[in-house]
């Protein structure tokens, strides 16, 4: 089910490497979406300001962008070694 601009969404993370975002209106206890491409628990999410994006970074050491509208992963970013250069 894809993100409706109308809805009202909070993202949450959890132990189990899921993202999961919930519409704030409905009574249900089901998530709307569930983004489950990380590999470890996911440590941090964030929803952009104007809504079209879920920012979420796991233990797996990856940061994903989801576009929220479609709910697909358009973007990853894996850490880099604490002693690079980079």
């Amino acid at each position: 089910m894809a993100y409706e601009e109308s809805e009202k969404v909070l993202a949450t993370a959890s132990g189990d490497s899921n993202v999961k975002i919930w519409d704030l209106r409905r009574s249900s206890n089901e998530p709307i979406l569930t983004f489950s491409q990380h590999t470890a628990a996911v440590r941090d999410v964030a929803i952009s300001p104007d809504g079209r994006w879920v920012a979420s970074g796991g233990a797996d050491g990856l940061l994903k962008i989801w576009e929220l509208n479609t709910g697909k992963m358009v973007y990853e970013l894996q850490q880099h070694a604490a002693n690079s250069n980079h």
